[in-house]
């Protein structure tokens, strides 16, 4: 199994940053490579999302935590190389003010897969700092 662990600071306050971020279904809002998401039918708690490359992926809610500002989620079926992925959001306060986005992914996949996973969520939280201030 491979982990990639990334970290961004922003301005935004934390709250804003969790509101943002538990919206499951919507994560077309501010996630560059997710083109379109919505409800999947019929299925509680899992969002279909089809990629700016039209791939469609199933991503199922597996932890919700209001409380403690984490999201975590696993991609069901086959899903190109990547295989058993599971990923995971957590929103930070910063002492100064501001807030931390942590992304945790874990998963199976050749590793030459692992810059493309990398740079897909490095701009993802960089463009939701973008959006939030």
């Amino acid at each position: 199994m491979t982990t990639v662990q990334l970290r961004k600071q922003m301005t935004a306050d934390p709250a804003v940053v969790w509101e943002r971020i538990a919206d499951f279904h919507n994560v077309h809002t501010w996630f560059p490579a997710a083109k379109f998401s919505e409800p999947a039918p019929g299925l509680i708690d899992t969002r279909r999302v089809t990629t700016e490359t039209g791939a469609v992926a199933f991503e199922e809610l597996v932890e919700f935590s209001a409380d403690k500002r984490t999201l975590r989620w696993r991609v069901l079926g086959d899903n190109g190389p990547i295989r058993d992925y599971v990923g995971a959001f957590v929103v930070h306060a910063e002492p100064g003010g501001g807030a931390v986005l942590e992304y945790t992914g874990t998963f199976t996949a050749p590793e030459a897969v692992v810059p493309y996973v990398e740079a897909t969520f490095q701009a993802a939280l960089d463009n939701l700092a973008s959006l939030l201030g």
